[in-house]
């Protein structure tokens, strides 16, 4: 195996990548409330119980190559441990029980294949037994191969706003709080500002 197919991250690189992902995925980890991060619609979550690792890993290594260009390197993270730059052309490095040292299915740690400019992610779920994916190519190619065949949870696309629109919302149409998770959404899914008005429900509607 070619000794730069997998090339670690340097201390700073790998600090620097975890913090984009906890700032845009809002990633926190927990054993028991799922899921624990937030990615880009649209997305599909999908369980991993009786899925097989070995075909896991085929599927995701011919996918991860249909996906970059000659050369291109992806990022192979493992929380709290070491992460890699990895080219998906070359074999995929092992461990002693012959899984690949960042695994296609999460064995007890956070894993996450994305892509080097964020568009697309396969990230792996340790406790929640799942694999969300995110970015069109990749969720097509893995629905196209039947690999996953249970879905936990869907993120359809989202609304399009031009510049200066605004979106009216009855609060009363929102339990507790939740007009709070939407404003913060909605921001973070676009770059320029945009307006939400909350209104009271007309009292002379039943609707």
């Amino acid at each position: 195996m070619n000794s730069w197919s997998w090339i670690p991250m340097t201390g700073a690189e790998d600090e620097q990548v975890w913090n984009v992902i906890c700032r845009q995925f809002y990633f926190s980890p927990s054993t028991t409330e799922f899921p624990s991060f937030q990615v880009p619609h649209p997305f599909v979550t999908y369980s991993t119980r009786d899925v097989k690792w070995k075909e896991i890993e085929t599927v995701l290594s011919h996918i991860l190559i249909t996906l970059t260009d000659e050369g291109e390197r992806i990022m192979a993270l493992d929380w709290n441990h070491q992460g890699y730059w990895v080219d998906p052309r070359q074999p995929f490095k092992r461990d002693e029980e012959g899984t690949w040292i960042i695994p296609a299915l999460p064995d007890g740690d956070y894993n996450f294949f994305i892509a080097r400019d964020f568009q697309w992610g396969y990230l792996g779920h340790p406790w929640e037994q799942s694999v969300t994916l995110f970015g069109e190519n990749l969720m097509t190619a893995f629905e196209e191969s039947g690999v996953f065949p249970d879905v936990i949870r869907r993120g359809e696309r989202q609304m399009t706003f031009q510049p200066n629109e605004s979106v009216s919302v009855y609060r009363q149409l929102l339990p507790r709080d939740d007009w709070k998770e939407l404003v913060r959404i909605q921001l973070n899914q676009y770059s320029y500002p945009f307006e939400i008005k909350l209104l009271e429900r007309p009292r002379n509607t039943k609707q």
